[in-house]
């Protein structure tokens, strides 16, 4: 990819970012990274959960062994001293490992005013992943269950760490709906993603809606099959509620913000006609420390 196209495209995720950050503000409320035995206060339960610190996730030192036949966590939705009765914008994010590709089976249950069990009657809304099903959401009603396949989401790998995100909009409201994000394989970037989804659990959902307050992560196989959970991290989403304008004045900067990318950075292999370390380093030469002439620049591999 050439310096040019490379800016154009991180142009374009900045784009992306700022019109999120218009449309709303994020303010994290929680988080855990299994360093120590000492539980996060976002859990309000634990079942079946050892700490391990070997093979953990991304850059940690621990992460979260939930033991099959019901090893579980959970965590409360409210932002401290604000929102006790639960959220309507929200996100889950965390990365998770299954060990057996046969026999994986969890789950991520969403909840009302009750507190998530194992069983998918009583959550609102039973994401699953079963490895001979793939992603589905699962529902119960007068003793039958049934599986709504999700479209989109890759199957996952054996002992492969993968980041995974849940963002649920309008919960509270009929118009209540939840997007996904993964990524590839012992990868950080979300490759794949499925958006609007409004599958819920009940016919009476959307007239009996309640905001979120709780969730459970389950690891709902049955024999020798753990299910591995690290970086876990809790965000309110407050949409923006401020005045829009519909129609932009082309005529005049003013009241404008003016966003630019200079290119000219370039990189070994980029394809352009100069070669080499190109306005990175202080001198020619591989960029290596003490050499490096940029003092810093953004991480933008969540935008990727």
């Amino acid at each position: 990819m050439t310096s040019l196209a490379r800016a154009l495209q991180l142009l374009s995720y900045a784009a992306i970012a700022l019109a999120f950050a218009v449309s709303a503000v994020a303010e994290m409320i929680g988080q855990d990274s299994f360093e120590n035995s000492n539980f996060s206060p976002i859990w309000s339960q634990t079942k079946g959960i050892t700490i391990q610190n070997s093979g953990r996730a991304n850059a940690t030192h621990g992460f979260a062994s939930l033991s099959s036949n019901g090893g579980k966590l959970v965590g409360t939705l409210a932002i401290p001293n604000k929102s006790a009765h639960g959220l309507s914008d929200f996100s889950i994010e965390f990365f998770f490992r299954t060990r057996n590709t046969i026999k994986s089976m969890f789950n991520l249950q969403i909840e009302g005013s009750k507190i998530a069990t194992a069983s998918s009657s009583e959550s609102v809304l039973n994401l699953c992943y079963e490895a001979q099903k793939g992603w589905g959401i699962s529902a119960g009603s007068n003793g039958s269950t049934s599986w709504q396949p999700i479209a989109g989401m890759k199957p996952i790998s054996l002992d492969a760490w993968y980041r995974f995100q849940f963002v649920g909009r309008n919960w509270g409201e009929t118009n209540a709906y939840c997007n996904l994000q993964l990524s590839n394989p012992n990868g950080t970037a979300f490759t794949t993603s499925t958006t609007n989804l409004v599958y819920f659990q009940g016919s009476n959902f959307q007239l009996d809606i309640q905001l979120a307050q709780h969730f459970a992560l389950v690891n709902t196989a049955a024999g020798k099959s753990d299910f591995d959970v690290d970086e876990v991290s809790i965000t309110a989403i407050t949409p923006y509620k401020g005045t829009v304008v519909r129609d932009v004045n082309m005529k005049t900067l003013f009241g404008k913000v003016m966003c630019g990318y200079q290119g000219w950075f370039g990189a070994p292999g980029d394809g352009s006609s100069e070669r080499g370390w190109r306005h990175w380093t202080k001198n020619r030469g591989p960029l290596a420390d003490g050499n490096a002439r940029v003092d810093f620049w953004p991480d933008v591999s969540e935008l990727i």
